[in-house]
């Protein structure tokens, strides 16, 4: 996929200048599966930024406080409103390309999409085929279905959701039998960097609880 050209001028261009008026956001071109949502929200957060700099080193009132205050309620208005319009236009649910490395001991992965996009998170849903009946607790509660993936990019690596995570966590809590397909589900923020996704690699409970020292 295609560096996010476009997106990099007009950030450049917005901390350069400041923010006035609220977000120029017509002409932004981007490529992927979400369309221009992933650069609408990274504009978004570059110019709340600025404008509560601003509040911090310009404000010499309340006033003041309150006009920038104003300002940055106008911003996420207007960059909402927007960000919901393109969402509209993507054409949910996605089909989403994926491998299945989870070794098809508890459940086989069938289908993958992106099912919601919303302000505050893309949600991902995957179909899985149980091989295994749920379980509970000693206490009686049922035990989540819990199905991890990682993100990859068009060179295969394994993308950053955040500075602190790489992994999409779906789940689903309920009882189920084996041979049934049950649909499970997870959230992640909306980022940049979801602009270059291509695949996602679904991985076992096992390698996810390794992976975060967890055995």
């Amino acid at each position: 996929m295609k560096t996010l050209f476009a997106y990099a001028i007009i950030i450049a261009a917005i901390l350069a200048g400041g923010c006035k008026g609220g977000p120029e956001i017509k002409n932004i071109e981007t490529h992927g599966y979400l369309g221009q949502l992933p650069a609408l929200k990274a504009m978004y957060k570059a110019q709340d930024s600025v404008l509560t700099a601003k509040a911090k080193t310009q404000s010499k009132s309340v006033d003041d406080l309150v006009k920038v205050q104003s300002e940055i309620n106008i911003l996420k208005e207007k960059s909402k409103t927007e960000f919901t319009t393109s969402a509209a236009k993507l054409g949910l649910p996605i089909n989403i390309p994926f491998i299945d490395s989870t070794g098809n001991t508890t459940y086989v992965v069938k289908s993958l999409k992106i099912t919601k996009a919303e302000w505050d998170g893309i949600t991902f849903t995957a179909d899985v085929e149980l091989k295994t009946n749920s379980g509970k607790t000693m206490g009686g509660q049922n035990i989540p279905l819990t199905v991890p993936a990682l993100l990859l990019d068009e060179n295969n690596s394994v993308m950053n959701i955040n500075p602190y995570e790489t992994w999409l966590v779906m789940s689903v809590s309920k009882e189920m039998k084996a041979g049934e397909i049950q649909q499970v589900s997870g959230v992640i923020p909306v980022t940049s960097s979801l602009a270059q996704m291509k695949t996602i690699l679904f991985k076992s409970i096992d390698a996810y609880k390794e992976a975060k020292g967890w055995n």
